[in-house]
């Protein structure tokens, strides 16, 4: 995906898949998926960071709480448990990943692709 998220347009040059967006920009369908596969990768550790972020804040308030408020503390610590099964989850996500297939697999079938018409992505 381009940083300028701009529309991509494909087209062949001889039997190599290759895409435009409407600035202008060239990629290659191996960049393309180098792009997306570090967005992806990007995107779970911003989720992973946020998520544990969340559980350590809510751990913080529900201990700083202390016996001010009764309903404060079950609260924090039922969202800090919500959080704990987040990242439980992301973990498995991130050890998923694994099993996707990485740009470097796709060289050679993006290049023996058929042919077809040059169109709107």
């Amino acid at each position: 995906m381009p940083e300028c998220r701009s529309v991509l347009y494909k087209f062949r040059d001889e039997r190599v898949l290759h895409f435009r967006c409407q600035l202008g920009h060239g990629f290659s369908a191996r960049t393309l998926f180098q792009n997306l596969a570090a967005a992806r990768e990007d995107a779970l550790w911003f989720a992973m960071r946020a998520v544990v972020e969340e559980a350590a804040l809510s751990r913080y308030l529900m201990r700083d709480s202390g016996s001010r408020d009764t309903h404060l503390p079950s609260f924090l610590c039922e969202l800090a448990d919500r959080a704990d099964t987040q990242i439980g989850r992301l973990r498995k996500v991130f050890a998923s990943i694994s099993d996707l297939i990485e740009p470097d697999d796709l060289e050679t079938t993006i290049v023996n692709l058929p042919r077809r018409d040059a169109g709107v992505a």
